[in-house]
This record gives C-alpha cells, structure tokens and sequence, in this order.
C-alpha cells in the first residue's frame, strides 16, 4: 500500500532501506542506529525498514516541502496493510541519521527520517521490566479539544462535541 500512497506532484519522494536478519551487514547498521531505547527492543524484530525521503523534486529539481509528509503517509498505508495481515509496525524516530547516512550511502537530497520495524506483537514478559511495565501500561491520546480548532487558534472547535458531530455537519451528496 506503500506504494499508492498519495503525494505531492504524484513524486512518491519516499525510499525504503530494507533489512532482516539474515541481511547482517544491513541488519546490524539499522541496529546500530537506533538509540539505546529503541534498540533494547526492536533488536528482536525480524525486519527494520531505515524511510528515506527525496527532498527535491526530480521533474524540476526544487525543493520539496512536502516530502516529510508524503513519507509519512506512504509508512502509515503500510503500517494499516500490515495491521490488516496481523503483522506490528512501530515507528522510531529515536535513531542517529548521519550514521544511516554513512553506513548506507545516502546522496545529498535525500533525508533519513524513520525506522520501523515489522513483525508479528510479541509477548510483554520477553521484554525487560521497564518495557512490559510501559507496554501494559493503559494507552492514551490528547484530547481533541487540545488540537482540533474552528474559529480560532486555541479555540476548541465546536465540530468535536458530541463525539462524531463533524460527520453529521458534512453536506449530503444526494
């Protein structure tokens, strides 16, 4: 799904490094990358995917502000298409990008932006006390009232309340 992911320009800017385990070389770099967080866990997946985006335009060679994004949407995609067939994603940020630089060879105008690693969940007890602690920890998310805005920066938009009213403020396409 990664791949029909929409983008600006339709550039599809996004490239993808791709190692399992028996890619050692590849493997260990990715591993070596990530920060002592990320690491004590994700060593454990059987593939780390380094995301890499093209920050320029190739039809004209400008700068392209949106390739972040286009990243960005093309790994969600992949993450909901490996949800549909019970594998886990998890996304990091937490990895030292100059050293993928390096151990990959990545031109200039080219950003590495995340790894993730794919895999089936595994169970919390593998994981050392602190993680199964966090990993078993109830899940939460900001509130919308702290983000979704009308009239107004900072000002709750009254389209959140009750819950699903947007959808019931949308035009009918009858």
């Amino acid at each position: 799904m990664a791949r029909w992911s929409p983008s600006s320009a339709n550039e599809q800017p996004w490239h993808f490094i791709v190692a399992t385990k028996a890619d050692v070389t590849a493997y260990a770099s990715l591993v070596d990358s990530l920060n002592e967080g990320n690491r004590r866990w994700a060593v454990r997946a059987p593939l780390l995917v380094l995301g890499v985006a093209q920050s320029f335009y190739a039809k004209n060679g400008k700068a392209n502000k949106h390739a972040w994004y286009d990243l960005g949407q093309s790994v969600a995609q992949l993450t909901a298409q490996a949800g549909a067939l019970g594998l886990s994603v998890h996304q990091m940020g937490g990895f030292d990008a100059e050293k993928t630089r390096g151990s990959f060879s990545i031109p200039d105008g080219y950003e590495p932006v995340v790894v993730f690693a794919v895999g089936y969940a595994d169970h919390p007890e593998v994981l050392p006390e602190d993680l199964q602690q966090r990993e078993r920890a109830p899940r939460s998310r900001k509130d919308l009232r702290s983000f979704v805005f009308t009239d107004s920066w900072g000002k709750s938009s009254h389209h959140i309340l009750p819950r699903h009213s947007l959808l019931n403020t949308l035009p009918s396409t009858n």
